[in-house]
């Protein structure tokens, strides 16, 4: 090995240099690495190795582009691809939390992971004692090596579309998505329905996501025959059948899907194509809720503290509205904030009242506005803001909200707003 090469410390001493860590960023292989560092292959990985912990250590945003420069290279040492995905969640932990720089650290995890063989991803589990960590990359690594199967294909769409064990793109899970569908895989074409439906990395067509629901439902899908039925219930790419979603949600149900037996409470509770039976409406909120639905426990709660057809118990009412309110449910922060705000079954808390009314407004939901909006009108929990409470009844009344309109129509007719 030539003995006038660089050690760690020029290396280091190089990379201070803009151009040249310009230079080092744009190499993708080992041997490009080698060449503009006029280094032994073998030489190169010790260095670039402690290089890249230095680097780490530093915990430093600008130090990104020179990381993902040295994950590039296609090491086969499991320990440098575990501390490559490591860094992942350490930065983040540091507080880099902007988009940029998140999707810059998840590239890190791809090309570290896209490294490894079998033997070596075995390494890779006993070294890390992340259960995420672990989850993401044995999701990846086995949809890879099965992508030849159309559950294989299916798989590998999830972990692109999810960000499990390698870099977020929707675009390529509706491609993979589509090759598993084209082999008639039930689950593909429930997912790539509802990319269709809500234009996930592929333009927005409704028709399409009734199709692909149809043909997945066709197959008894459980998740599907309650995402159909959902369309027929809005009445979304297909005409308006209430009786048609009753039937496709019972099928969900019936399989033990907890969205389905929402929905379907939902549709006894209020008589949605069905005849009211408040009884079956509870039965089934509680085996959403058991599974752990946001939406099960939220109406689960709200069946417990207005005493619907169960004994009325308002403690028990909080305690499921707070398991929703972990879930990001918009509909139960903001009853779980009236609850804070009216001291009902829970201490009075006006301050963590707006917190949630905040969380569910945020999330365009009609009564967190208009109940934030009240708050700044009124002074409840925070400062009084009228142009505040206006903007947010607005917001709530262009949803429909009467409650909402009459108070802006107040608010503007006394003249305070301007």
């Amino acid at each position: 090995m030539n003995t006038d090469l660089p050690n760690t410390n020029s290396l280091l001493f190089h990379l201070q240099t803009p151009d040249y860590r310009k230079k080092i960023c744009h190499l993708s292989d080992p041997s490009s690495l080698k060449s503009c560092l006029e280094i032994d292959l073998n030489e190169m990985e010790r260095l670039t190795s402690r290089l890249f912990l230095q680097l780490v250590e530093e915990k430093n945003k600008e130090n990104l582009p020179y990381i993902l420069a040295i994950a590039k290279i296609k090491t086969t040492k499991a320990k440098y691809a575990y501390d490559a995905i490591s860094l992942q969640e350490r930065l983040l932990d540091q507080g880099f939390k902007d988009p940029i720089t998140k999707e810059e650290i998840s590239k890190v995890s791809y090309y570290a992971l896209n490294s490894l063989g079998n033997t070596e991803f075995e390494y890779l589990l006993a070294l890390s004692n992340q259960e995420s960590l672990k989850q993401s990359a044995i999701n990846f690594i086995v949809a890879k090596n099965n992508q030849t199967k159309p559950e294989g294909m299916k798989a590998l769409g999830d972990c692109f579309r999810y960000g499990q064990g390698i870099e977020k793109n929707l675009r390529e899970a509706v491609h993979f998505y589509k090759l598993s569908v084209d082999q008639g895989c039930a689950a593909a074409q429930f997912s790539l329905g509802y990319c269709y439906q809500f234009g996930e990395g592929v333009e927005k067509n409704l028709q399409e996501a009734v199709r692909l629901y149809n043909l997945s439902v066709d197959q008894g899908h459980a998740s599907a025959q309650n995402r159909l039925g959902c369309c027929y219930q809005y009445g979304t790419g297909v005409e308006k059948n209430l009786q048609e979603a009753v039937r496709l949600y019972k099928l969900s149900a019936d399989q033990g899907n907890a969205f389905g037996q929402n929905n379907l409470g939902c549709c006894y509770q209020y008589g949605i194509g069905v005849e009211k039976n408040l009884q079956e409406a509870v039965r089934l909120y509680k085996l959403s809720a058991d599974q752990g639905n946001a939406f099960g426990q939220y109406n689960l709660g709200s069946c417990y503290r207005k005493g619907i057809e169960i004994e009325k118990n308002l403690e028990k009412a909080v305690c499921l509205y707070k398991l929703s309110v972990d879930q990001g449910c918009a509909l139960a922060q903001n009853n779980l904030g009236y609850c804070y705000q009216k001291g009902i079954g829970i201490e009075e808390n006006l301050q963590e009242a707006v917190r949630l009314y905040k969380l569910s407004a945020d999330q365009g939901n009609e009564f967190g506005q208009h109940n934030l909006g009240y708050c700044y009108e009124n002074g409840i929990g925070t400062r009084t803001n009228w142009q505040e409470a206006a903007r947010l009844y607005k917001l709530s009344a262009d949803q429909g909200n009467s409650q909402a309109q009459k108070k802006l129509t107040r608010l503007e007719a006394s003249c305070i707003l301007f």
